[in-house]
């Protein structure tokens, strides 16, 4: 297994429709690959039964090189602050990762 890590900031505000499909995808293209992949789902203070679906397929997966984090928000702060939320865990968890991907990301702004 490499030691490279792909993280994936998911904002989730009452997806409790979506997030199954969305999960599966994700999992069952990732599964096969040499690569650790942390998919970080942020709960926007969904008022569905979101949390209920995410946990449910965690508890159903078993690949080694997939994870799922759950963050949560006690109310709907919008979706900028979910994904700052997922970014700040991303900092504590793979710097390196972040840090190129902000760099990225500030050299895009500076350009348009």
């Amino acid at each position: 297994m490499s030691k490279r890590k792909i993280f994936y900031i998911l904002p989730c505000y009452n997806e409790s429709l979506n997030l199954d499909r969305l999960l599966t995808d994700c999992t069952n293209f990732y599964n096969s690959k040499p690569i650790s992949i942390i998919i970080i789902i942020v709960d926007d203070g969904s008022i569905d039964n979101s949390i209920e679906i995410i946990n449910k397929f965690k508890r159903k997966i078993n690949y080694k090189n997939i994870s799922i984090k759950i963050l949560k928000h006690r109310k709907n702060m919008g979706l900028g602050k979910a994904l700052k939320t997922g970014f700040e865990y991303c900092f504590l968890k793979g710097k390196n990762v972040c840090n190129k991907m902000l760099k990225v990301l500030v050299r895009e702004f500076k350009n348009e």
